[in-house]
């Protein structure tokens, strides 16, 4: 209720086309995908090990 639940994608969104502030918008959703990639590649590597792949 009144935005206390927003996911930082969303909110993300709003600062850049809602609010006009796009500088700000642009560093959440970069600053998020870094985040995304970090944990795909920490998520890869363990599943690898899982498997016993060695790299």
């Amino acid at each position: 209720p009144g935005g206390a639940t927003n996911v930082p994608a969303y909110y993300s969104w709003v600062s850049f086309f809602e609010k006009s502030d796009v500088g700000y918008g642009s560093a959440i959703a970069t600053v998020l995908t870094l985040v995304v990639v970090a944990l795909t590649v920490v998520f890869l590597r363990m599943q690898g090990r899982e498997l016993g792949e060695e790299r």
